[in-house]
């Protein structure tokens, strides 16, 4: 396998499924790596994936909705509170800025709704946070596990 670059930040091998097989959403990768590619060059602090892309089998072994098999979905370690704010923090002003600023327009098409990006946030006490861009999904939900 190549370990592709798909940003400045991010590596193919960092979303594929962990079961390894070849599905790829590549469209909504794409999506979702441009927008956490703003967050990281905001927050200047790495992101540990720790699940990005999934099938649908590995989807329901974890215990998945189905919004890791989209590819636009992700999970995220966050070793401590401080990085956990920043993260999110970031998230939530990227989500307002991008249908607004012109070189953002055309890297979003289908996750932009009344002007703002969708984005479903779930923060976990092992450390990890959970964000997606999934249109077909409540919007501006966040929980905590």
């Amino acid at each position: 396998m190549s370990d592709e670059q798909l940003s400045t930040n991010f590596k193919k091998s960092e979303f594929i499924c962990k079961c390894g097989c070849d599905h790829w959403p590549e469209d909504n990768v794409k999506k979702l790596v441009n927008f956490l590619q703003i967050i990281r060059d905001i927050t200047k602090i790495p992101m540990i994936i720790e699940s990005g892309v999934r099938c649908n089998t590995h989807d329901q072994a974890e215990g998945g909705s189905g919004v890791h098999v989209t590819g636009l979905a992700v999970d995220i370690i966050v070793p401590n509170s401080n990085r956990r704010f920043l993260l999110l923090d970031a998230f939530f002003y990227v989500r307002r800025i991008i249908p607004w600023k012109k070189e953002y327009k055309t890297m979003f098409p289908g996750v932009v709704v009344g002007g703002i990006v969708v984005g479903r946030i779930g923060v976990y006490l092992d450390n990890h946070v959970h964000m997606d861009l999934c249109p077909n999904r409540p919007n501006e939900v966040m929980w905590l596990k």
